[in-house]
């Protein structure tokens, strides 16, 4: 299925960005599992053959134990969306009048999630869970992806190692609901709300364990440059940027793990306003020194600076000289 033209949304839930996904549903309608994962690092780093005959292994003994373990699957479907179809959000259903979405009308997974943009910045200005599922190692576990859902390592100062999780554990559940794959596990994270707790249920050594994660801060966060549905997020930052060489940043005196990043084209009468010049080398940005790529670097915008005007403090070499700036990107929509 490689497209989303009348979908059912109350039924068909995952991550609408993954370069491959799939759902294994009983004939009722309930969700047993989702398989497909994805990170900057690449499309198909979280995913492998062997995960996904192990994901499907489990499946179908969850079948044989279903109805009885029906208790284990019932949020798993997720909650009823507030538009049944892709067709019925406005933003698609605009640009399938203007014959927009793509070539001959079809509905790109991707589009999706642009439609959901589109909606909660129509209401709210901004939209929620810009961080979208988020991966295990947001919460400090490393899982092994020709299994799925066995823990291979636990990442330093994290929830899990604070809740003494151990390489070696085995997921069973997170909050009552059945965990058979990595997606599994994300899907769950995405759907947690403003719930700060999360109790997982593990297998150790034999033992069913249950360990509590407090969830802290902005865990949600995350390197979402590599999401399609987010290229054309709004507001546009309306510049091209370059990332410099390693042999360039040694010129200019740049650390090769610094931020450098040349400005290539100014395309918004807003960013032409703010003093930046095509040839600048964007060094700092609200004092961060961190490497971006130009994707990141519009990203960060779009998180830190996302109301129209707010400015970013930026600085820049200019023919040699260091110089600072308060550059505002975005126009108001």
């Amino acid at each position: 299925m490689v497209k989303m033209n009348g979908v059912d949304l109350r039924q068909f839930q995952f991550d609408f960005d993954l370069t491959w996904s799939a759902l294994f549903l009983h004939a009722d309608g309930t969700v047993f599992a989702r398989y497909g994962s994805r990170t900057v690092e690449g499309a198909m780093v979280s995913n492998s053959a062997a995960g996904l005959t192990a994901t499907m292994r489990r499946v179908l003994e969850a079948y044989r134990g279903y109805p009885a373990n029906r208790g284990r699957f019932q949020f798993k479907r997720g909650s009823p969306p507030r538009f049944e179809r892709p067709e019925d959000f406005p933003y698609l259903a605009n640009r399938r009048r203007a014959r927009r979405v793509n070539r001959g009308n079809c509905i790109h997974c991707h589009n999706v999630h642009e439609a959901f943009h589109d909606f909660e910045i129509d209401r709210k200005g901004r939209p929620e869970k810009i961080y979208k599922y988020p991966h295990p190692e947001n919460i400090g576990l490393r899982i092994a992806k020709d299994s799925g859902i066995e823990v291979a390592a636990i990442l330093a100062d994290s929830p899990a190692s604070r809740a003494r999780l151990k390489p070696g554990d085995v997921l069973q559940a997170v909050n009552g609901q059945a965990i058979l794959s990595i997606a599994d596990l994300q899907f769950a994270l995405h759907h947690l709300g403003e719930k700060e707790e999360l109790v997982l249920e593990v297998r150790r050594d034999g033992q069913r364990l249950e360990k509590k994660l407090r969830l802290e801060g902005d865990w949600r966060r995350n390197d979402f440059s590599w999401r399609v549905s987010l290229n054309g997020f709004p507001p546009s930052p309306g510049l091209y940027l370059r990332v410099l060489e390693t042999s360039e940043k040694r010129e200019l005196g740049i650390a090769p793990d610094g931020l450098a990043l040349e400005v290539k084209g100014l395309f918004s009468r807003q960013v032409q306003r703010s003093g930046l010049e095509e040839g600048d080398v964007i060094i700092k940005v609200d004092g961060k020194t961190d490497k971006l790529s130009g994707q990141q670097f519009k990203d960060y915008l779009r998180v830190y600076h996302f109301l129209p005007g707010t400015p970013a403090r930026l600085e820049v070499v200019r023919d040699g000289k260091v110089q600072r700036l308060e550059a505002k990107f975005f126009e108001t929509r």
